[in-house]
């Protein structure tokens, strides 16, 4: 038995390149010229692989160990958020503040709780001014973060309004409950409600 290509094969591949060989090398190389040019295409391909995800996280590090909450109103400054590493050219859907508390604690021997309705948490970009450059990024209804007499709880996870008109890339992003200068900073009912490990955070949709 062997093995190999016959000649009579050979004979008949080479006497059909004057004609089926040539037809198959153009269409070979109208495909060619199809491809993206490099580099400019090539970038182009980068950006859109770079927003393969429909969302970027960017967190405050390190979390704050404790933010304690009592019944006075009084400014609680939040970890600033560095965010930084956006793809270039994106259009923005929607940014949203992420409040993420590990642990709630009530130190005042009754239930705890925000003790007013529309208590908020606000962002600036660093450099501005409270009270003129910051918005709203999470709002706390009365009740909110309700925590037992002398308990201990876990905490939640809380996601904010659309924020993307003013919260619009990249930058230090400062993050407070104010008082002094818009007087609705988050209050307890009792002294004091406790907060343990708390992260925050922006998550930027785009496209």
């Amino acid at each position: 038995m062997g093995f190999g290509v016959k000649q009579a094969d050979v004979a008949a591949i080479l006497a059909d390149t004057g004609t089926t060989l040539p037809a198959i090398l153009a269409t070979i190389l109208a495909k060619t010229d199809n491809l993206p040019a490099d580099p400019a295409d090539q970038s182009d391909l980068e950006t859109i692989l770079a927003r393969k995800y429909p969302f970027m996280d960017f967190w405050a590090h390190p979390a704050a160990d404790k933010i304690t909450v009592d019944s006075t109103p009084q400014d609680i400054a939040f970890p600033s958020i560095v965010v930084a590493g956006l793809p270039s050219g994106l259009t923005l859907v929607r940014v949203v503040f992420v409040l993420v508390i590990a642990n709630l604690k009530d130190t005042s021997a009754a239930d705890n709780y925000i003790n007013a309705a529309s208590k908020s948490i606000r962002i600036m970009l660093t450099g501005g001014a409270w009270g003129t450059n910051d918005i709203i990024a999470l709002t706390l209804d009365n009740q909110a973060l309700y925590t037992k007499a002398s308990a201990e709880r876990g905490g939640p996870v809380l996601y904010g309004p659309d924020i993307k008109a003013t919260v619009t890339g990249n930058g230090t992003w400062d993050v407070q409950s104010d008082e002094d200068a818009r007087s609705d900073a988050i209050v307890a009912l009792g002294d004091d409600l406790e907060l343990f490990d708390v992260s925050v955070g922006l998550r930027f949709f785009y496209q």
